[in-house]
């Protein structure tokens, strides 16, 4: 495997949880990722480093969204409404990231969604399992 590839796998394990650390963190990576012929070590500790932020709720919410927005093809139309309804209970402190991500997470393996099971988003709730 080419470092280009090592490079590109590493962005798709690991995007989403960029994401719900820094939106500016996922747009930067994303465009280091286009414009540059970086080493994959260099882009890992990128990653890293924007992993290690501590996640804030409006970040959180759009990476909820976009995931959701990726496997909800798969939902009937209950699973769309109780998902929601679960996402809106997180934004209203309601229930807990931890809880809503759980939720997708078995979601996603209830409709065989491995490509996102097993990336670095759903590591706490895999751990935890």
């Amino acid at each position: 495997m080419s470092e280009k590839e090592r490079i590109i796998e590493l962005w798709a394990k690991n995007k989403y949880a960029v994401m719900e650390h820094s939106h500016e963190g996922f747009i930067e990576s994303r465009e280091y990722l286009k414009n540059t012929r970086g080493s994959y070590e260099e882009f890992e500790g990128i990653i890293k480093g924007i992993i290690r932020q501590p996640v804030d709720k409006e970040n959180a919410l759009k990476s909820l969204f976009q995931v959701w927005e990726m496997v909800k093809k798969h939902a009937s139309p209950e699973e769309k409404d109780e998902m929601m309804d679960g996402i809106l209970d997180y934004k209203r402190n309601k229930m807990s990231l931890h809880e809503i991500k759980e939720k997708l997470y078995q979601f996603c393996r209830t409709h065989g969604i491995d490509s996102l099971t097993s990336t670095e988003y759903f590591s706490a709730i895999r751990n935890k399992s």
